[in-house]
């Protein structure tokens, strides 16, 4: 877990209980996506090094028809995630936190 994981991690598995349990269902499957995203990202790498090009096409074609799928997912994701904060911590809180 690097870093950034583990500041996200504090920060939405210890967030206040009543909204703890949404934030935590989440960043489960944000951390999903993101696995997801490296698989396809390990996938690319092995087009490049693809001799054929049929099998490259079709791998490509594999890519492109999963990011498809996570896309969507990713958005949903964090749409709802924005929802929960901006539940969490209403515009004024969070403005003053900001200032």
């Amino acid at each position: 877990m690097n870093i950034t994981e583990y500041i996200l991690y504090k920060t939405l598995y210890e967030t206040n209980a009543s909204s703890g349990s949404t934030l935590r269902d989440i960043w489960d499957e944000l951390f999903t996506i993101s696995t997801q995203l490296s698989e396809l990202n390990s996938n690319a790498k092995a087009i490049a090094g693809q001799s054929r090009a049929a099998e490259a096409r079709r791998l490509s074609m594999a890519i492109f028809a999963a990011i498809d799928t996570v896309e969507p997912c990713l958005i949903d994701a964090c749409e709802r995630l924005s929802r929960a904060i901006e539940a969490e911590y209403p515009t004024e809180r969070r403005r003053n936190a900001l200032s």
